[in-house]
């Protein structure tokens, strides 16, 4: 599967949603619930946030059989300096 742009999505990476207008609600399950307060060491009176984490299932419309599908409303984040220290160690960013 690729982005809007064209670049490889593999489970794990980070994505850019771009929601379309008529989007109203979503809904989502949560997988792991945080509720911080934690102290952070050697960050004074500092504790963690809460946090959230969603899981959300997306069904990709519009695809063509046989061929990889394209999700037009997601940009893969990719930080460049990554990619060109793969490229000179002699591999493919995907």
């Amino acid at each position: 599967m690729r982005d809007a742009i064209g670049n490889k999505i593999l489970e794990g990476n980070l994505l850019h949603w771009v929601l379309p207008q008529n989007l109203r609600a979503v809904i989502v399950r949560a997988i792991r619930v945080h509720d911080g307060g934690l102290s952070i060491p050697g960050a004074g009176n500092q504790t963690t946030p809460p946090i959230l984490t969603l899981q959300i299932d997306v069904p990709i419309d519009g695809t063509q059989q046989g061929r990889e599908p394209q999700v037009g409303d997601f940009i893969r984040i990719v930080d460049p300096k990554s990619e060109m220290l793969l490229e000179q160690a002699g591999g493919k960013p995907s």
